[in-house]
């Protein structure tokens, strides 16, 4: 994760997670967001890096169409 640098974002994001990814990644993503005033929301997925897209894929395409119909609202 050192290779990542993360910057003011104007917008607001969504982060998909996998359950399964070791808890100092999440922290990681979490202390780089509010350090770089990112206004990020992170949403846990089950499984781990492959298997979120692969075994867990309709789960993913769940937390991503509620996170866009809020969008809408």
């Amino acid at each position: 994760y050192c290779f990542y640098t993360m910057r003011p974002l104007s917008a607001p994001a969504t982060l998909y997670f996998p359950g399964e990814t070791l808890t100092s990644h999440l922290s990681w993503v979490k202390g780089a967001s509010e350090r770089a005033l990112a206004n990020l929301t992170v949403e846990m997925v089950p499984g781990n890096h492959i298997t979120c897209i692969t075994q867990y894929a309709s789960a993913l395409v769940d937390k991503m169409k509620t996170t866009l119909d809020g969008l809408q609202e």
